[in-house]
């Protein structure tokens, strides 16, 4: 008596985001928010990276938080038509 083997289809395998993604190259593009890239990053539709601290790094180097600010690299954070806030 020989071993059976079963293929699994891993059409319905999939996570329930992941359902009706598009797979490229840069990644899986989701319907609502963005790219996940391969290496675990998720990239917004402006081509933002999100971070695991909840920022988004942006392709100016600049650093933006939740609210929208940008962090710079003196240590504040530059919010719109405010003055750099400090703390």
């Amino acid at each position: 008596m020989g071993k059976k083997f079963f293929i699994f289809l891993t059409k319905n395998r999939q996570h329930p985001d992941e359902r009706g993604t598009i797979r490229t190259k840069e990644g899986v593009h989701f319907k609502k928010s963005g790219i996940r890239t391969k290496g675990g990053a998720f990239r917004t539709k402006k081509g933002g990276i999100h971070t695991k601290k909840g920022g988004i790094r942006t392709k100016g180097e600049a650093f933006r938080t939740k609210k929208g600010g940008i962090h710079t690299k003196k240590g504040g954070i530059r919010t719109k038509g405010e003055p750099i806030c400090t703390n």
